[in-house]
């Protein structure tokens, strides 16, 4: 895997309000001559941010929401570097609820997620829905 920088950040900008944005650059590019006959590759990067509303300390709250957005610049083309196609890259909206329950004992979170992949000549055009269930049990 190449050499990957990950950074991110969070702040309660309001008693029930948490932003988060985050960033990650992947130096790809160190394959693109072994991988020239099959498209190369290129440097990947993201970004990504969201909100969590109604979140505050834990038990004080049952039901947060969360909304967020990404975008990233993908690291291999669909295609052959004949093809002349361009890197595809990827956009996503993202929307999730929450639960605690059990007094905080237990949180169940429920997320989708809407995303595209493809953009300017690149020969990959796909949308395509992601959602994901997730139960954490924690022990006292």
């Amino acid at each position: 895997l190449p050499l990957t920088f990950d950074v991110g950040a969070s702040g309660r900008v309001a008693p029930g309000a948490l932003v988060v944005l985050a960033g990650q650059w992947a130096g790809w590019s160190a394959a693109d001559e072994d991988l020239a006959r099959v498209g190369g590759a290129r440097d990947a990067w993201s970004v990504s941010g969201g909100v969590e509303l109604g979140s505050a300390a834990a038990g004080e709250r049952a039901f947060p929401l969360r909304l967020g957005a990404r975008y990233a610049a993908l690291p291999f083309r669909w295609g052959t570097a004949d093809d002349a196609a361009a890197f595809p890259d990827e956009k996503a909206l993202t929307a999730g609820l929450g639960a605690r329950l059990a007094g905080g004992a237990a949180q169940v979170d429920l997320g989708g997620e809407r995303g595209w992949r493809g953009g300017g000549d690149s020969v990959l055009d796909e949308s395509y829905w992601r959602m994901t269930l997730s139960l954490t049990l924690l022990g006292r």
